[in-house]
C-alpha cells in the first residue's frame, strides 16, 4: 500500500442521550469530510461515531471537531477524539460487516464480497464495500430510491436522467434498472465519486447506458451537453440545493421531474421555495427518518 492510499479512523462517542435522529444528523454533517463515516449503538446506548480518512497524513483532532462545532454545540473535547492507523485488511473487514445485503423497495442491495443467492424478482445491485460511501444504508438515500421508484409505479417513463452529485453512483444504477431504455448522466464534483460510479456501472453492465464526469454541478460540460433532462436525482446538501435552484431548472426539459434528497424536514420549506421560485411545482413528499425527499415537476 503506497504511502497516500494509508486508511486512518477517527472515533469518538456522542453527547450521552443523543437521540438517534440527531446521531444522523451528526453523521451526515461529516459527508464530505471524511471518506465514510459509520454509526453504531454501544450496548450502554451510546452512539460511537468512526470516521474513516485516506492519506499519507493522519487527521487532525482539532479540525474533526472544528467541523462538528459548526454543525451544532457539544461538549465534545479534543482529547475524546482518538485517532488511529488502520491496516488495508482491518479496513475491508470493517467495511464488508457494515455492509450486508439489504432490500430497498425492489432493490437488493449487496457487496461484491457477498457469496449467497440473489432473491427472485428484484433489481439486484452490486456495490464494490471497499469503495462503500453512498452505499445506500443512509435514511436520505434509501428515502431517495424509494421515491424514484415511485415514479416507476406511476408508469411515467424517462429516457434521459441525471444524478447530479452521484457519490457511489447508487442513484444512477437504481434508475437505470428502473427505465432500461434510458441515458443515465452521473456527475461529482468529487474525481473518486465517479471513479466508483463507473466501476459500479461496468460490474452492474451499465458502462453503455451510464456516462460519468467531474465537474462544478450542472456547468460539468458533460451536464450541460445532455441537457435537457426528463428526470433529475440530487441527493447532495440543503444549502447545495438551494444554491443550485435556478441551473437545475434550467436543464430540466419541460413537464420533467427532480427527485431532491439530503435535508433534513425541518429544512424542506426552504428547499422547496428555492425551487418554486423557479417555477417548479411539489408533486410528492416523503419523509424517512427525520429526512425529507421531494418530488418537484416543471410544467410542461
Amino acid at each position: 500500500m503506497s504511502e497516500n492510499s494509508k486508511f486512518w479512523q477517527a472515533s469518538f462517542f456522542l453527547p450521552p442521550q443523543t437521540s438517534e435522529t440527531l446521531a444522523a444528523e451528526y453523521l451526515d454533517c461529516f459527508e464530505g469530510f471524511a471518506h465514510s463515516s459509520f454509526l453504531r449503538m454501544e450496548d450502554d446506548g451510546r452512539f460511537h461515531l468512526e470516521l474513516m480518512f485516506k492519506g499519507a497524513e493522519p487527521p487532525v483532532a482539532a479540525d474533526i471537531l472544528a467541523h462538528f462545532r459548526n454543525f451544532g454545540t457539544t461538549d465534545l473535547k479534543v482529547r475524546d477524539i482518538d485517532i488511529a492507523e488502520v491496516p488495508e485488511k482491518n479496513w475491508l473487514v470493517h467495511v464488508y460487516e457494515d455492509l450486508p445485503p439489504f432490500h430497498i423497495g425492489r432493490f437488493f442491495i449487496y457487496g461484491h464480497h457477498y457469496t449467497g443467492e440473489i432473491p427472485q424478482g428484484v433489481f439486484p445491485v452490486q456495490i464494490h464495500a471497499a469503495e462503500a460511501f453512498g452505499s445506500g444504508e443512509h435514511d436520505t438515500t434509501q428515502g431517495c430510491i424509494l421515491s424514484v421508484e415511485a415514479l416507476a409505479e406511476q408508469g411515467i417513463a424517462f429516457r434521459n436522467i441525471l444524478d447530479m452529485g452521484c457519490g457511489s453512483g447508487i442513484l444512477a444504477l437504481g434508475a437505470a434498472c428502473l427505465w432500461p431504455q434510458a441515458i443515465v448522466t452521473a456527475v461529482d464534483i468529487e474525481e473518486d465519486a465517479v471513479r466508483v460510479t463507473e466501476n459500479h456501472a461496468h460490474i452492474n453492465g451499465f458502462q453503455y447506458r451510464l456516462h460519468c464526469a467531474a465537474g462544478a454541478g450542472y456547468a460539468t460540460p458533460l451536464a450541460q451537453k445532455n441537457a435537457p433532462y426528463d428526470l433529475v436525482l440530487a441527493n447532495i446538501l440543503s444549502n447545495v440545493l438551494i444554491d443550485l435552484a435556478a441551473e437545475l431548472a434550467a436543464v430540466l426539459a419541460p413537464g420533467g421531474y427532480a427527485v431532491l434528497a439530503g435535508l433534513l424536514t425541518r429544512q424542506m420549506q426552504d428547499v422547496l421555495a428555492a425551487h418554486e421560485k423557479h417555477g417548479l411545482e411539489l408533486v410528492a413528499e416523503r419523509e424517512q427518518g427525520g429526512w425529507s425527499i421531494l418530488t418537484l415537476k416543471k410544467p410542461a
